[in-house]
């Protein structure tokens, strides 16, 4: 069905040579498409074991919209000189190498659209024990679409230890995600692939790659507007959370002790009433309102309001707060309350940092990170 060598004899006189005694780009006759005849060099037919294996590689994955699509082994004449060949799709495009070095720079979706359709590729070329071993800018075409086309994939690997083939696409593929981080020049678009470089640089399979980066790209824009202090204070709520939630639970505390830096002295007029309060011979009197407790709890409100805005505005949570006396007016002690409600958000981010880490491990008190 695929090896026509026997009948299918192309005269690739007119051909363009696109590499030489490798490659001749040629228009077919019965449809007008442009098609590869791809040779390996040095080698003469007795040793096509060498084409059929690259063959091979191509037609398991054929179809697959990564991988450049092969239909048959013809014969190809050259000069007058037949020689075995396969034929393929030429694809209209650059290589990935030209397309980088067009540009100064790239924005973050370009880059997370080249490097998760080359992770999808290579997922799917793995899952069907195929390696690639020879992937490099100039194997990678980007056609003129932007969809990824994976092609000269090795013949020779054939013979080597299946570890030693899946180390040398994580080689590469690790190497490409790196150049690509180079290329986000913009601030945020470098931050936010850093976080799926980041990842990248410490997988050993590709299996469900294709996935988890996918998840990754779900939370990158909200993170790269968020300060380390900000994934401090997740992490350190993301570990107080239990294995099971619903969105009617929350967080909170009561009778927290207040730090002492906010606990505020008396005014001038608040020890005046202080004094009036405590005045035994005067059961009459009149009793003020406690304005030391107000100030204090509008100190913690908008110490709250600082350390956790950003979250509340990357629609994470929301909390409110409120400051009791269970002492004298005037004289406390006074104690912290609080509670924090959490969005159907906030779970999916905990859920993905499970999966796919994004904070650091906190090991300290949430209380401490917003008071202190």
């Amino acid at each position: 069905m695929y090896d026509l060598r026997e009948s299918n004899k192309i005269d690739l006189t007119d051909a363009d040579c696109l590499k030489e005694e490798t490659t001749y780009k040629f228009k077919d006759s019965v449809t007008g498409k442009d098609l590869i005849a791809k040779f390996i060099s040095y080698y003469s037919d007795e040793e096509d074991i060498y084409l059929k294996t690259e063959f091979k590689k191509l037609a398991l994955l054929s179809g697959e919209p990564e991988i450049g699509t092969v239909y048959y082994i013809a014969t190809g004449i050259l000069q007058d000189k037949p020689k075995s060949c396969y034929i393929m799709d030429f694809v209209k495009g650059k290589t990935l190498g030209l397309f980088l070095e067009e540009r100064n720079s790239i924005i973050y979706e370009v880059a997370y659209d080249i490097i998760i359709q080359i992770a999808s590729g290579l997922e799917k070329a793995h899952n069907f024990e195929v390696f690639h071993s020879d992937l490099h800018n100039e194997n990678i075409i980007i056609d003129n679409l932007g969809y990824i086309k994976l092609i000269d994939f090795l013949w020779w690997d054939v013979n080597l230890p299946a570890e030693q083939n899946l180390a040398k696409d994580l080689e590469d593929f690790k190497r490409i995600s790196k150049e690509l981080t180079s290329k986000c020049k913009n601030g945020q678009d470098l931050q936010r692939f850093q976080l799926l470089d980041k990842y990248c640089q410490g997988i050993s399979t590709f299996n469900g790659l294709k996935k988890e980066l996918e998840l990754i790209d779900i939370i990158t824009f909200d993170i790269s507007l968020l300060e380390s202090k900000d994934l401090d204070i997740l992490s350190c709520l993301f570990a107080q959370m239990e294995d099971t939630y619903t969105l009617h639970m929350q967080l909170g505390e009561k009778h927290f002790n207040i730090p002492a830096k906010y606990i505020l002295p008396l005014t001038t007029q608040e020890e005046e009433y202080y004094k009036k309060n405590q005045d035994k011979l005067n059961p009459l009197k009149i009793r003020y309102s406690d304005s030391r407790e107000e100030r204090i709890e509008n100190a913690l409100r908008n110490t709250f309001d600082l350390k956790l805005n950003a979250l509340k505005h990357s629609n994470l949570l929301t909390w409110n707060i409120w400051v009791t006396n269970e002492g004298e007016e005037f004289e406390g002690p006074y104690f912290l309350n609080y509670y924090i409600r959490f969005t159907s958000k906030f779970y999916r981010w905990m859920k993905i940092n499970e999966l796919i880490p994004f904070t650091n491990e906190s090991h300290d008190e949430f209380e401490r990170l917003i008071l202190e």
